[in-house]
């Protein structure tokens, strides 16, 4: 019994074995392009992002005043 579904499975895999194969491939290469999508998409929003931030100016920060003394001398 197990050598006659060996013998089938060995079969049917000589026949079907490349239109399988051929969808793994095909597979694989989607997932490789929608990396590449994405990292260009990532790249094009990080190089807008940069010349957006290029072109805000900051202004400088204000010295900061010493503070003044609230005490008055008492009993002088």
């Amino acid at each position: 019994m197990i050598n006659s579904r060996m013998t089938r499975e060995r079969a049917e895999s000589n026949f079907h074995p490349k239109s399988e194969r051929s969808e793994k491939g095909s597979a694989v290469r989607t997932i490789q392009a929608s990396r590449l999508l994405v990292q260009a998409k990532s790249a094009k929003l990080k190089e807008l992002r940069l010349a957006r931030d290029a072109t805000i100016i900051v202004a400088p920060a204000k010295p900061a005043k010493p503070a003044k003394s609230r005490r008055t001398k008492q009993g002088a």
